[in-house]
């Protein structure tokens, strides 16, 4: 419901903002990166390299915050580890944000909020991240592989940000340092 902004003010510093990007846009594509931002340091996995290490992360993580995760991220997440749930709590912010009066997707509530991406990931989205990938598997092109990893952890960071934007719209402290 409504309420469930406290959520983010309850477990605070203890809350981890996740991300994800695919080889598809399909229910059971491949997870090719995922990015989350933990206790002030954003960790980056990569399908082929470390991928599996999110999984001990997780084990950590108390309170799991995504946008539109419900639909996506948890679903891919439990399918592509072979999990039946979370070991956590998750928290969708896009129906929070929804009841805010901030509509669309991720970006478009960046947007609303006055939230920044550096430069050269601004118009970045996800098809874009599935060609990335195509380019990086197949040409082993270095800058793509680079780049889909950095939109990735933009997504993980601006999740923080829009969380506090949240907080601050129903006038609570954010336990986050900023940045």
């Amino acid at each position: 419901g409504p309420d469930l902004w406290r959520l983010l003010a309850d477990y605070g510093e203890r809350a981890a903002f996740v991300d994800l990007e695919t080889d598809g846009l399909h229910y059971g594509a491949r997870i090719t990166v995922i990015a989350c931002l933990w206790r002030g340091r954003l960790h980056t996995f990569v399908c082929d390299e470390n991928l599996d290490d999110f999984l001990d992360l997780l084990q950590e993580v108390e309170l799991l915050v995504t946008f539109n995760g419900a639909s996506f991220d948890v679903p891919l997440i439990r399918h592509g580890f072979h999990i039946p749930e979370l070991p956590c709590a998750h928290l969708d912010l896009r129906w929070v944000c929804y009841h805010a009066g901030w509509r669309g997707g991720l970006k478009a509530v960046e947007q609303q909020l006055g939230l920044h991406r550096p430069a050269d990931l601004v118009g970045v989205d996800g098809a874009e991240a599935v060609d990335l990938w195509t380019c990086w598997e197949q040409q082993r092109s270095r800058p793509h592989r680079d780049l889909l990893v950095r939109y990735c952890g933009a997504d993980a960071v601006a999740l923080r940000g829009v969380a506090g934007a949240l907080l601050a719209h129903w006038g609570c402290t954010c336990p986050w340092p900023a940045g």
